[in-house]
């Protein structure tokens, strides 16, 4: 830092007033606080609600889930009036696709409704400004698989066979099939009897 007067006189430092190096964290912007995950809520006492944030989100086939967060400065104060960019990564871990522009409200939240599809990753990013710092969140969501199943017939001689046959539900399905187990409930534990591969277009079928 220096000074210098209408006289020429110039003086100048390289600390502060107690003797410490003057150093600097560059670039000169304050901190951000972004948050963000999948939004249940809870009830508190006197009926009172708050929202939870958890890092992952869980849904399944056919079904969305509500996202959201916040944004704040480093001591905690919102960020109210400024886009969140939300970004899609598929499982393959290809690049990541812009889907939607959030808006920030006056005490700095934000909420995104992902459609129904398969597991992939949804990253909230907020770009900054020339005073404050960028940051960005990454949100996983895994969708649990489904599928139908049916038997031929519910009741079987010993010795007979019982023909099994059903399809995962909500697509997606790889061109090779999907890998399946078929468990049983013995003694109130599910075992797992057979392994089989689907279809490219999710059928499968298996005779016991």
């Amino acid at each position: 830092a220096w000074a210098d007067d209408k006289a020429g006189n110039v003086t100048a430092t390289a600390t502060r007033a107690d003797g410490s190096d003057a150093t600097l964290t560059l670039p000169l912007r304050l901190p951000t606080k972004l948050r963000a995950g999948a939004v249940t809520t809870v009830r508190r006492k006197h009926g009172k609600r708050r929202e939870v944030l958890h890092p992952i989100a869980r849904t399944r086939v056919g079904k969305g889930v509500r996202l959201g967060g916040r944004l704040a400065s480093g001591n905690g104060n919102p960020i109210a009036g400024n886009d969140i960019l939300v970004l899609e990564q598929g499982s393959s871990g290809a690049g990541w696709a812009p889907v939607a522009t959030l808006r920030t409200s006056r005490k700095g939240r934000f909420y995104y409704r992902a459609p129904p599809g398969v597991t992939r990753a949804v990253r909230f990013e907020y770009a900054g400004t020339p005073m404050i710092r960028a940051a960005q969140v990454d949100v996983p969501i895994r969708v649990g698989a489904v599928t139908g199943i049916r038997v031929a017939r519910r009741v079987v001689r010993n010795g007979h066979a019982a023909h099994f046959q059903g399809q995962l539900k909500g697509g997606f399905i790889p061109t090779a099939g999907k890998l399946l187990e078929l468990q049983v409930l013995i003694r109130h534990r599910w075992q797992t009897f057979t392994t089989l591969r689907s279809d490219p277009t999710g059928h499968w079928r298996y005779d016991y």
